[in-house]
């Protein structure tokens, strides 16, 4: 499903992380267990950024659907501005802010937005706050910025994680009642995971079965931060190590596991399925079988089953040449669209390979659970489907190779029989015209004298003509062969 679009999280300004000191709206700095302190729910909308390698919108058409969705947020959020976003082509490996509208109070809520260059997409990110402290059974509704029914092209799905800091001892206890209060509509989480700074709790995960866009959910929760904890990074934002895990590492983590079951689907459903299609189409018509079509004529059934019963008694050198030519036809147009899915599993499998690279960067730093978000996030969710594709490149890679002799075999085969209409051809020419020399005897002697001969005679002088003019071109050619060879 496209979003609607729904924006609920934003990449928040570091400055603002830093100076919104979130002791500042806690009243008593006392630790008090079971306290969520500022839960916000961050929401990052993936967008892939267009090419002209593929269909859809422009990036100027893509620019002013995000256009459209800032307008309406600065609106609705009473913002007093008129921001517009500039969306730039290519990738870029280094998180570029392209749009960010500042943290600012909406009722009890605090609202953010900002728009993300990051590797092939873009990316909408919305942060809606609820600041204070507040207890299990006391958490606030963050709410879901709805801005129309209007579909965004180019969607690649959505990441919603609930975060807050705490000052319970058990993270995971504490992430378990932030998901269950604000995603337990989606499905329930999978395990824990301990990133060594915070507790990471997925769940529920895209669904690769799923028709719509993915999304993924997640609760995110550390200890409450202070400001000896936090240090200045190189682009001058002032983190402690959760906040960066969660502001600067778990976007790309999202967008990986999202791009994992976009092309788990693409393998399972449409690129497999297309390899294994063609592959039995060219297996049959290599074992003596046309291609039909229900459009075909009768007179074009009976031509192809009488190419069928030939094939399938391996004689090649029995068919004519233009039954020849109907096999290498159909022969060659299958060998395209079996080499043409092949190669686009292949740069699939390439995608793959190539995100969880993105993946392994993402959580290179992390103290602890990188292997297990690799493992749940992407592994178990790409390894099938992968596999898969990787066999049936292989079948196609073999009967690719088995129609290549083929091919040849239809070939060598149609050229032999074009030699002997050449042959035929040529021996037709050669009693033309020695007809012709022959016809030509009566203008070399002289019409008058030539009639003065008896009949018989003149029947022997051009039968004479006509054999030594057939022998000489007979000797010519054979002398040309003889020389060529």
């Amino acid at each position: 499903m496209q979003p609607n679009l729904q924006p609920t999280s934003s990449q928040p300004d570091p400055q603002v992380a830093s100076a919104a000191a979130k002791s500042d709206t806690i009243a008593d700095s006392s630790p008090h267990l079971g306290r969520f302190v500022n839960p916000t729910r961050y929401v990052w909308f993936y967008f892939k950024v267009p090419n002209l390698r593929d269909p859809g919108p422009t990036l100027t058409e893509l620019q002013l659907q995000f256009d459209t969705v800032l307008a309406a947020y600065q609106t609705q959020c009473k913002t007093g501005t008129n921001l517009t976003v500039v969306l730039r082509p290519g990738t870029s490996h280094i998180s570029r802010q392209l749009l960010h509208i500042p943290r600012r109070g909406w009722g009890k809520l605090n609202i953010e937005l900002t728009v993300l260059h990051l590797l092939d997409v873009f990316v909408l990110a919305i942060i809606v706050e609820a600041p204070g402290e507040f207890r299990a059974d006391d958490l606030p509704e963050l709410t879901e910025l709805k801005f129309g029914q209007d579909q965004v092209s180019n969607y690649l799905g959505s990441c919603t994680v609930i975060q807050a800091e705490t000052n319970d001892t058990c993270l995971s206890h504490t992430a378990q009642q932030l998901h269950k209060h604000y995603l337990q509509q989606f499905g329930n989480p999978v395990a824990a995971i301990d990133t060594g700074h915070a507790v990471f709790l997925p769940g529920p995960l895209a669904d690769e079965k799923q028709t719509g866009s993915p999304m993924l959910g997640a609760a995110f929760v550390y200890p409450l931060q202070t400001d000896q904890d936090r240090v200045q990074h190189s682009d001058g934002s002032w983190l402690s190590p959760p906040e960066e895990q969660l502001l600067k590492q778990l976007p790309l983590v999202a967008l990986c596991h999202l791009k994992a079951v976009n092309s788990s689907n693409l393998l399972r459903d449409d690129l497999s399925p297309a390899v294994q299609g063609h592959d039995y189409d060219l297996q049959q018509l290599l074992a003596g079988q046309l291609p039909t079509v229900t459009t075909d004529f009768t007179a074009a059934a009976k031509q192809k089953e009488k190419i069928n019963q030939k094939l399938k008694q391996r004689k090649l050198t029995e068919l004519e040449l233009h039954e020849l030519r109907t096999v290498s036809d159909n022969l060659t147009d299958l060998r395209s669209l079996l080499t043409d899915s092949s190669e686009e599993t292949r740069r699939e499998i390439h995608t793959v390979s190539v995100n969880r690279k993105n993946l392994v960067d993402a959580t290179r730093t992390w103290p602890s659970g990188a292997e297990h978000v690799l493992k749940v996030l992407y592994d178990q969710i790409v390894n099938g489907p992968v596999l898969q594709s990787e066999s049936d490149r292989d079948y196609a890679s073999s009967t690719l190779k088995r129609a290549d002799i083929f091919f040849e075999s239809i070939e060598a085969s149609a050229r032999c029989l074009e030699v002997q209409e050449t042959r035929w051809v040529t021996i037709i020419m050669i009693g033309l015209g020695a007809f012709a020399a022959a016809d030509l005897v009566p203008s070399l002697v002289g019409s008058t004298a030539f009639e003065q001969l008896g009949f018989g005679l003149r029947m022997i002088v051009e039968a004479l003509v006509f054999g030594f003019t057939g022998i000489i071109a007979f000797a010519i050619l054979s002398w040309r062969r003889s020389w060529r060879s």
